[in-house]
C-alpha cells in the first residue's frame, strides 16, 4: 500500500469517528428534547397551566405554548 493510500485511509477513518461523534451529540439532544416535550404535555394534561410549568422547568412560555398548540391541549 502505498504513503498516499495509508494517509486516504487514514483520513477516512477520521473523519467517519467525527461523524460518528456529532451523530451521537446530535441524537442525544433531539432525544433530551422529545422527553422534555412529553413531560411537558402531560404535565399540560394534568391540568397545570404554561405559566406554573415554565416557572417549574425552566423552559420558556413560548416553547410550552408551542408543545400546548402541537397537541390540541
Amino acid at each position: 500500500m502505498s504513503l498516499i493510500e495509508e494517509y486516504g485511509e487514514r483520513k477516512e477513518e477520521k473523519g467517519r469517528k467525527k461523524g460518528l461523534e456529532i451523530g451521537l451529540k446530535e441524537g442525544l439532544k433531539e432525544g433530551r428534547k422529545k422527553g422534555t416535550e412529553n413531560i411537558i404535555k402531560n404535565i399540560l394534561i394534568s391540568g397545570l397551566n404554561p405559566k406554573e410549568i415554565a416557572e417549574i422547568t425552566k423552559v420558556p412560555l413560548p416553547v410550552i405554548n408551542e408543545i400546548k398548540v402541537k397537541y390540541n391541549l
